[in-house]
């Protein structure tokens, strides 16, 4: 069995995830290749919250120039490991797949739901390591009921974090879209021309999307029990 340390050098993370073994758990995986981050959440469902922990990755070239761009410190990030990079100027879709096939080694990993976009490639390696990949689809009407429910979590501080800097950043950067009928989305304000990143809270989206199509896979004895105290 890997390393714990190998895959979080944040010691409050490394606490946090080891609590969390004994419990069934979902990614949500939103991928990018050059601009934006590429993120995967780990979600539980615990009694009436949901705990999270998040991997954030970008191209190891041009990062400082980019943290200039986005006005955040990736290079302090990176240092002080909340941040992941991979070599070169574009994201390695390997080292993603091989990341979380080793998080499937450590946590009762159920299935990763991802955005089919870029997706294919990343996709059949996880799915060559025995990851259970689902696709998610992106549109409002999809996205709208785990939407709210992200929403409902937040507000009611229900939504069990580390407080990782990358994810926080991520959620203020978010604006909530509503459309004619009610549904919801979360979106970049002027998308096209904005520094702020939100594919922490995507993914975060995605995966409670996943616990809402199946609940009864991330139901725990643990839970019943008291084993995890919230």
């Amino acid at each position: 069995m890997p390393d714990l340390s190998s895959i979080t050098t944040d010691p409050l993370g490394q606490k946090f995830l080891e609590h969390l073994r004994p419990y069934p758990c979902t990614i949500g995986l939103d991928l990018s290749s050059v601009r934006d981050l590429t993120s995967w959440v780990m979600a539980w469902s615990v009694k009436d919250k949901i705990l999270v922990y998040p991997f954030f990755l970008l191209p190891a070239e041009g990062l400082i120039e980019r943290s200039k761009a986005d006005a955040v410190p990736y290079d302090r990030w990176l240092t002080d490991g909340y941040l992941k990079v991979c070599e070169g100027w574009t994201i390695h879709g390997q080292y993603v797949a091989d990341s979380i096939i080793a998080l499937s080694k450590i946590f009762k990993l159920t299935e990763v739901g991802f955005d089919p976009y870029m997706a294919r490639d990343v996709v059949r390696s996880m799915e060559e390591g025995g990851v259970n990949c689902i696709e998610v689809s992106q549109s409002i009407t999809s996205l709208s009921a785990p939407t709210k429910r992200f929403e409902e979590l937040v507000l009611s501080k229900k939504l069990i974090h580390t407080g990782h800097p990358i994810l926080r950043w991520n959620l203020s950067c978010a604006t909530l879209y509503c459309d004619s009928n009610n549904n919801q989305k979360v979106v970049k304000p002027d998308s096209l021309k904005s520094r702020k990143r939100i594919d922490g809270v995507i993914a975060t989206i995605m995966a409670i999307s996943r616990i809402q199509k199946a609940p009864a896979q991330f139901r725990s004895i643990y839970a019943d029990r008291g084993v995890l105290r919230l």
